[in-house]
Formats: C-alpha cells, sequence, structure tokens
C-alpha cells in the first residue's frame, strides 16, 4: 500500500507505506502528526461514512426475491477504482479531519494505491441483522468462495419497502461489504494522541460537540478529529471497561510488560466512576489529578489494550514516549513491537532516540532469532522474546526537507516531506534525523573536554 499526501499542512509532497509497525520520527513541526492524522482521518471516513456503490437493482431485486449474490472476487485495478473514489471524496473534505478553515486545505490531495500483496478478502463471513428484535437479514460467505449471500430471515422485511428503509438495506449492505473486501486491508483504527495527558483529567470539561460548518452540509468539529475521538474514547470508560479485549485474552504477558511501563494498574472506581491508578508494591489508589503525568499519558492505552484491541486493528500513537523516563522509553519499545508480533498493525510519531534504537536493537536479535548468544542477551536485559522482530514488518521514515520528485514539475523541488530510512543488516535503520542531532552533542561534548581553557 502506497499512500501519498500533497499540500497537507507543512507537507508538500510525500509517499510512504504502511507496515505492521510504520516509525515517523522527526524535528517539531516537521509534518509527523499531519500524516498520521490524515491517514487516520481517510480510515474513520471509509470506514463509517463512505457509501460504496452497489450494483443497479440490487436492493430492489433483493426485495423482490428475498435474497441476492454480490461477487466480492474484485480484481486489483477494480479495488483501486473504489479506493480512489474515496480518497477523492475524503480529500475535498479533508479539512474536517484538522478542524480548520476549508481555504486552509483546498489544494489538499490525499491518495492510497494498492499492491498486490494488499488483497487480503475475508475468507468467511456471517451476521444477522436486526430491526428492533426481530432478526431480518442474513449475511453469509462460506470458505474461501468468492460470493456473498444476503437473504431474508423474517418475512416482515419484505413488507417494508419504504425509501427510507431501502436506503437503510443499501447502508447496511455496503457496510457489509466494504467489512468483508477492505477489513484487512484498511482497518478499524484507534488513535491516541498527544493531548492525552490533558484529557486524562480534563475531558468532561472539553466540549467536543459537533458544529455545523458554515460553507456545506459537512460536519466539522472545534478540535481535530483524532483529538475529539481521544476525549471520546476516554468519556466512554464506562461501557468501554466492561468489553473484552481479544488480543490480550489471547497474550496475557502484553498487560504485565504494559504494568512495567506505568508502574501500576488502572481500575475504575465503582462507586465514582473515576479511574484510579495502584503503584506496584503500594496499596493506595490514587485518582488521575493526583498521578504523575506518565501515568495521565498511558491511561488511555491501557484500556485500550485491556478492553478493545483485537488482532489485526490499527493503533496510531502520537509520540508514545510522552512523559517517560528513557529507561521507559525502551520498555515502550518493546512493547510496541509484541503487539505487532501478535498481530496489531502500529504507527507512532515519535523524537525519541531510545524508541528508535531500541527497535533497531529488537530487529537485528529478531534476524539471528534462536541462537545462544540472542538467547543469553535477552536473558541479561530481561527482554521478552515475543519482542523480537524482523526488520520486513518496520518501515521508519523521517520528516523533513528535501529534494523529491513531484509529479508536475521538471526538476526537483526541495520540500517539506518523509524519507524512508535504508536498512542495514549490520546495524539496522540508517539515516535518522535523530543521528545528526546525537552527533552534534557528542562533538561538543568532545570539543569541551579537549578545549585549551589557559589561552
Amino acid at each position: 500500500m502506497k499512500i501519498v499526501l500533497g499540500n497537507i499542512g507543512v507537507i508538500r509532497w510525500a509517499e510512504f507505506g504502511l507496515s505492521p509497525f510504520t516509525i515517523i520520527c522527526g524535528d517539531n513541526n516537521s509534518g509527523k502528526s499531519y500524516a498520521s492524522y490524515a491517514f487516520y482521518g481517510f480510515l474513520y471516513f471509509f470506514n463509517t461514512i463512505y457509501r460504496l456503490k452497489l450494483p443497479d437493482d440490487f436492493i430492489g431485486d433483493f426485495i423482490n426475491s428475498g435474497s441476492a449474490v454480490y461477487d466480492v472476487d474484485k480484481s486489483l485495478d477494480e479495488l483501486n477504482l473504489i479506493v480512489a473514489d474515496a480518497c477523492e471524496q475524503y480529500s475535498r473534505r479533508i479539512y474536517v479531519t484538522f478542524a480548520a478553515p476549508e481555504t486552509m486545505f483546498k489544494d489538499s490531495t490525499f491518495k492510497i494505491v494498492l499492491e498486490k500483496e494488499d488483497v487480503r478478502i475475508l475468507d468467511s463471513y456471517s451476521k444477522n441483522f436486526k430491526n428492533n428484535s426481530t432478526e431480518m437479514v442474513q449475511v453469509l460467505k462460506k470458505g474461501a468462495g468468492d460470493k456473498l449471500h444476503f437473504s431474508w430471515i423474517s418475512a416482515e422485511g419484505s413488507n417494508l419497502i419504504s425509501n427510507s428503509f431501502k436506503s437503510m438495506l443499501a447502508l447496511v449492505f455496503s457496510d457489509v461489504i466494504k467489512e468483508v473486501i477492505f477489513g484487512k486491508i484498511l482497518p478499524s483504527v484507534f488513535v491516541t494522541s498527544a493531548e492525552r495527558t490533558g484529557a486524562a483529567i480534563f475531558s468532561n470539561d472539553i466540549v467536543t460537540v459537533s458544529i455545523p460548518n458554515d460553507k456545506d452540509s459537512a460536519i466539522n468539529s472545534r478540535y481535530p478529529l483524532p483529538i475529539k475521538d481521544n476525549v471520546d474514547f476516554i468519556r466512554n470508560f464506562d461501557f468501554i471497561s466492561r468489553l473484552s479485549g481479544n488480543l490480550c485474552e489471547l497474550h496475557h504477558d502484553i498487560l504485565e510488560e504494559f504494568v512495567k511501563i506505568a508502574g501500576g494498574r488502572y481500575a475504575k472506581d465503582s462507586t465514582t466512576g473515576n479511574v484510579l491508578f495502584e503503584p506496584t508494591g503500594s496499596k493506595r489508589k490514587y485518582q488521575m489529578a493526583q498521578s504523575a503525568s506518565s501515568v495521565r499519558a498511558l491511561m488511555d492505552l491501557f484500556f485500550y489494550l485491556k478492553h478493545v484491541a483485537a488482532p489485526g486493528q490499527l493503533i496510531i500513537i502520537d509520540e508514545p514516549e510522552l512523559n517517560l523516563h528513557p529507561s521507559r522509553q525502551i520498555m515502550m519499545a518493546r512493547l510496541l513491537t509484541m503487539l505487532v508480533k501478535f498481530g496489531l498493525r502500529v504507527m507512532i510519531t515519535t523524537h525519541s532516540d531510545y524508541i528508535v534504537r531500541e527497535v533497531n536493537n529488537l530487529l537485528l536479535l529478531g534476524n539471528h532469532n534462536g541462537s545462544k548468544a540472542v538467547d543469553e542477551i535477552l536473558d541479561k536485559y530481561g527482554i521478552n522474546k515475543g519482542s523480537l522482530i524482523s526488520h520486513e514488518s518496520v518501515s521508519v521514515y523521517s520528516a523533513k526537507r528535501d529534494l523529491i520528485k513531484i509529479p508536475g514539475f521538471n526538476r526537483r523541488q526541495r520540500v517539506d516531506t518523509l524519507v524512508e530510512s535504508t536498512f542495514n543488516p549490520d546495524f539496522g535503520f540508517e539515516g535518522l534525523l535523530l543521528d545528526d542531532t546525537l552527533k552534534m552533542v557528542n562533538l561538543m561534548q568532545q570539543d569541551i573536554l579537549l578545549a585549551d581553557y589557559e589561552n
């Protein structure tokens, strides 16, 4: 999958791919969040708003005959046509994602190009849909066949042929077909924004109610969509805490690794509904306002992992190092690679050299997994073997100014973009923006130590 950004925030033009683990690092105001937020906004738009175009008379034939069949065996070209249509619609309303005036994004473009290896249609699917308490429609796909079968369950449905009912069926069928065809390509997504520390305390005081946009019928918010959704997730802890995340059910050690980073556990107070934090080795529990900033920064990630996360989902984390000590940033890197190893897709934006270098260490160890030397290193540094990852699963991009070829221009342009880091099998990823800063600090320290202060 290739994601192409044009004139989005500070980014003039950029192309990047979505790997199981995608890292975007760089300086402040270099476009990291613009890239991740734009992609989050598209996934939200595609999965919740975009309507797939059904064949002519598909709904009418279904109502008249009581059944219908949809061929989900689409070619790569057909899938790219669908995605291109969705991208075109999204580009026209991308300003909604950033809660910005339309004029700021009037020249913005967002494109996704699928590749052959991206095509992964669900092998099987089964779901019944209800009207009130009556089951009305069944959707079924068995095995690796290419047909999706829609059929009535209740005869009551065949009598409900109003235009609103037809529209409802079209919406339901569109969502089902999108899930079967694109569920593994354009996954459901969770985002934790850099504003999460404040949201942990002030979520009930933040107004995220959507407000009408003056220029068209699109719905805008006073906050960028990722921040709004992050706040809404925290507000819904009462409901979320009743769920059970599939990922943690399959891999119990995920939360144990998380507890090491947070330094304790979170729980809902059944009386007040507040989130409390109990430090490891202590019997006292603290509200978020009395807890460390690192505790607040990790709160929503804990509830997501424990109650929501499932293999195949994508999680986008803006600055996972937020408020963490360097030793815990290293532990965070290990947790993130573990999540990838267990089937979650991860995208992060980061300033943390500790996280990037630890990911490097883990993939270098992963290249030699199974050897006695690796086992000794894992034991010496207390690394969970589930954290080891292959370099094929990781992509690293630096947000910076660089000379690139932009379509429509004869010469290369120096613009703000994303530059992919190359992988060296001996040293890991090279050419990172953070390397220049570290070299400067080390050279300055060397100059200080070697300076002749008597002259």
